[in-house]
């Protein structure tokens, strides 16, 4: 699985770590078996460490409501501006 690090202090508002604990609550309550949910669960977990993961949207739109799906790529995007920021310098 491949990943980049960025620097979630920087990137994040607590609206967004908030909301990324409530994503992982919806994953957790669809559980059918665990091994569905456990990839989706570590990327979104791995964002509080400033990794994301290149598969998390893929995963994202299996596990999560339309609505979530579109807030979480929102929050992506922040993450891939904060990247495209630091390879300019």
């Amino acid at each position: 699985m491949n990943y980049k690090r960025f620097n979630r202090h920087e990137v994040f508002e607590m609206s967004d770590t908030s909301f990324i604990l409530d994503c992982i609550s919806k994953v957790k309550s669809f559980v059918r078996t665990e091994d569905d949910t456990a990839e989706l669960t570590n990327m979104l977990y791995g964002l509080f460490d400033g990794y994301y993961y290149d598969k998390i949207h893929q995963y994202a739109a299996l596990y999560l409501p339309i609505e979530m799906f579109e807030q979480l790529e929102g929050i992506l995007v922040k993450i891939d501006d904060s990247l495209i920021h630091v390879i300019s310098y």
